[in-house]
């Protein structure tokens, strides 16, 4: 809790100091609130972080930034009203602060810090609102208190308005509205129409709720439409929804991207419209690192409105950094010496970690073991982080948790469904690019006796019996969410989002193909792939595929081998006992593995 005996300003202040050279610029106008909510402050962080909604329910006027080196440059206003500046990365501690810093090149002011500083008062909280700026315009005196005098109360309506978004659970989005597109009669009968050219087996539900997120949501999110969170949103499953969206995308309703992922900052560097257009390695300016093209979580899959629907304007009123990075915890300038941090989690957790940065005008380069870190406590209570920067410069600490967000749709994710497959048959990934695709479940197919039953039974035959064993093959992975890799003479390979759906998909393989004169064997596997280009589109490769496929030559018709991460997977014993057939534990012995691989045999 704050000294009584500190006022408002001194208490933020005294995290956040002017530096001299900045109070040398001119002069100090500055203001500081303290509001006292019904809230604790872990409730009030999520709100408070989406700046650019809660900056516009404020009041502020919109703005307009670029990246170059490095630096976010931001712009608003025209004529003699137009600002200038270059905006210093936000330092935070959840859930304690929020600083923000920018210097101006045009404009009244030359100097503006916003601190947030928050308390955890007896079941609910206190947020002290600082507001500095720094000017030697001689107009200043008059007109900057004259225009921040009035956000006083703007802050307390807007707080008034969390308070109650919290007591009914409601979001930041739900309740701070930002710019909506705005569609012309012309362009609602265009996206009508071709909503109307979706496939039927895409359900009406799904085509209206396409239809009012087009039509009601935010620019900004339909800019970046995530499909994992859309399903969530929506309360639908995962693969309807994503089969939704590249049926749109064919239909020239969405635009399909592919986003370059900083490691460390997780920001969008690069956004392409074709995979193969994915560079092999890419450069994050704002941490300064070079990163290659390749890791699991390198590349993101998003869409985005199509232009022809409408233009997306960029209007935000923040630049919203910490709701951008919700993984990271504390982001702060260390300068050299000693800093305390207050923190609110364990951050000798091994989920997460600390890594620094050195600020050299704001633009992180890496330290190199100059600034260590240890657990200190608070003086009044509470865990802290001690920094010792012992480089010449200020460092900027960053400790974040390591797992991603569960709503980033990797290629892993959409490569294993035959939707894309089919509409983006185009799409290839560059020759030399390889990408980790995670845990895959890799199914191998072949009709057990072609080759004698081609010979016996002539050319035209062969090909209608070929015809129908593939398209089980594919309705069938389809229908368990599958999709088919490559065809190989008269097999196939398959891949699957789990053990559990390849096994319900080869169960069905084998009872279609016990009604025919025809025999098939399926093996399968499951563990970590590489997404890859052999010529054949997106192709997998690996020790999961090499065993997978290895396993066919000790296969027998109608029958299936998997290893035992399939047989031991959540629910594929019970599909197995559902089906009728047995389960018999064996080995497999193969000269390119050092020992014998423990299998199961179904049928």
């Amino acid at each position: 809790m704050t000294d009584p005996a500190t006022s408002p300003a001194e208490a933020c202040l005294t995290l956040f100091p002017w530096r001299k050279d900045q109070l040398d610029t001119g002069d100090l106008y500055d203001f500081a609130w303290r509001y006292e909510l019904p809230i604790t402050r872990e409730d009030l962080w999520p709100y408070l972080i989406d700046s650019s909604r809660f900056n516009k329910a404020v009041g502020y006027d919109g703005i307009t930034y670029s990246e170059e080196n490095g630096l976010l440059f931001g712009s608003r206003g025209e004529g003699k009203t137009r600002e200038e500046w270059v905006e210093y990365p936000f330092e935070w501690s959840r859930p304690f602060y929020v600083h923000r810093m920018r210097k101006y090149s045009r404009g009244f002011i030359t100097y503006n810090k916003t601190i947030f500083h928050l308390e955890a008062l007896a079941n609910h909280c206190a947020i002290t609102v600082y507001i500095g700026n720094i000017s030697a315009h001689p107009l200043s005196r008059k007109l900057v208190p004259a225009f921040l005098k009035p956000f006083e109360e703007k802050y307390r309506a807007a707080f008034d308005r969390i308070v109650e978004a919290a007591a009914l659970q409601k979001s930041a989005e739900t309740i701070f509205d930002l710019n909506r597109i705005q569609l012309s009669d012309e362009r609602q009968q265009l996206l009508d129409r071709l909503i109307a050219r979706l496939p039927e087996n895409i359900h009406a539900n799904l085509r209206n709720r396409l239809r009012q997120l087009i039509t009601g949501a935010e620019i900004e999110a339909l800019a970046k439409i995530r499909p994992l969170a859309l399903a969530r949103e929506w309360n639908e499953p995962a693969d309807a929804v994503l089969r939704l969206l590249l049926h749109a995308t064919r239909a020239g309703i969405l635009t399909l991207t592919w986003n370059t992922i900083c490691p460390h900052c997780r920001g969008e560097r690069d956004s392409v419209a074709s995979l193969g257009s994915i560079p092999e390695a890419s450069h994050c300016t704002v941490c300064d690192i070079d990163f290659t093209i390749g890791d699991l979580h390198s590349v993101e899959v998003n869409f985005r409105l199509n232009s022809q629907i409408a233009d997306l304007p960029r209007v935000m009123y923040c630049a919203a950094e910490p709701a951008k990075k919700r993984h990271v915890i504390v982001q702060q300038i260390a300068p050299p010496g000693e800093t305390l941090i207050p923190v609110s989690v364990a951050t000798h957790d091994p989920t997460r970690r600390i890594r620094y940065q050195t600020a050299i005008e704001h633009r992180p380069l890496d330290t190199a073991g100059k600034a260590v870190w240890s657990k200190a406590d608070l003086p009044g209570g509470g865990q802290a982080l001690l920094i010792k920067n012992s480089a010449t410069a200020p460092v900027q600490l960053i400790c974040e948790d390591l797992p991603w967000a569960e709503d980033i749709l990797t290629p892993g994710e959409i490569f294993r469904l035959q939707d894309f497959r089919d509409l983006f048959s185009e799409e290839h990934l560059g020759t030399q690019l390889k990408l980790d695709v995670g845990e895959q479940t890799i199914m191998f197919t072949d009709l057990v006796g072609s080759t004698r039953f081609y010979e016996e039974a002539g050319d035209a035959q062969a090909f209608g019996t070929l015809r129908n064993y593939f398209r089980a093959i594919y309705d069938e992975a389809r229908r368990a969410g599958g999709a088919v890799v490559k065809t190989i003479g008269d097999g196939a390979m398959l891949v699957f989002a789990d053990p559990a759906s390849a096994m319900r998909a080869g169960l069905r393989l084998i009872a279609h193909f016990g009604a025919t004169s025809h025999r098939i064997r399926i093996t399968i596997h499951s563990g970590p792939c590489l997404a890859v280009n052999f010529n054949t589109g997106i192709d997998y490769f690996g020790k999961t595929v090499n065993l997978a496929a290895k396993l066919q030559g000790d296969c027998q018709g109608q029958q299936i081998v998997c290893t035992q991460a399939i047989a031991e997977f959540q629910g594929v014993s019970e599909l197995v006992r559902a089906s009728g057939v047995t389960m018999k534990s064996d080995s497999f012995e193969h000269p390119s593995f050092s020992r014998r691989v423990p299998v199961f045999r179904i049928g």
